[in-house]
């Protein structure tokens, strides 16, 4: 699948389920800046799965709809189909299955999808590693995703765009102070991210 921006994705999709998205992530970034330098950092696969995590369906049909793979695997080999279950999203649920979500696919400790819920055995690692990550998203959602690297990327300044893409180097395992020698240019003005983003 070709990678793209969720940012550039949106400008390309003009309906409810779009504003429901650009809601969703306003609802986490105020600042438009803080928000376009988001929605061009975060990778899809890293999206949807705080999207299945935070039950926003709009954001799961998207993604899905661009060829994210329903079937991506998370920690001890659960997938998007098994933290449904186990958080008891339904319509998370059908919707992952209407794109192809594998319901046999086993978990490291051979448990499919059918296996999970919300009252399921509470000392299995996989329903441990699920509740952890759950609570793991929803605080990046309730801090806003960028703040773990808000301090050292704010200090050096820049375009939201040059931002997000030292956010994404360091994702990516690069230092931070290997990114931030790098040489960037042709990037989008702040202004332009404004504009488009409100």
């Amino acid at each position: 699948m070709t990678q793209i921006s969720i940012f550039d994705l949106l400008q390309t999709v003009d309906t409810p389920q779009a504003q429901n998205i650009q809601n969703w992530i306003a609802s986490m970034f105020p600042k438009a800046n803080d928000r376009a330098s988001f929605l061009l950092a975060i990778q899809l696969e890293k999206l949807f799965e705080m999207a299945v995590y935070e039950n926003q369906i709009d954001t799961v049909h998207l993604l899905l709809q661009q060829g994210i793979a329903p079937d991506m695997r998370g920690d001890w080999g659960t997938t998007p189909l098994m933290w449904a279950h186990c958080l008891g999203y339904t319509q998370i649920i059908k919707l992952l299955e209407s794109y192809g979500a594998d319901q046999y696919t086993k978990s490291f400790s051979q448990k499919a999808a059918s296996d999970f819920s919300p009252q399921m055995n509470a000392d299995l690692p996989e329903y441990q590693s699920i509740i952890k990550r759950r609570a793991e998203i929803h605080a990046q959602v309730m801090a806003g995703y960028l703040k773990p690297f808000g301090s050292a990327i704010s200090s050096v300044g820049g375009t939201p765009h040059k931002k997000a893409k030292r956010c994404r180097q360091i994702e990516n395992g690069k230092g931070i102070d290997e990114v931030f020698k790098q040489t960037e240019q042709g990037h989008r003005h702040s202004r332009e991210i404004n504009v488009t983003i409100e």
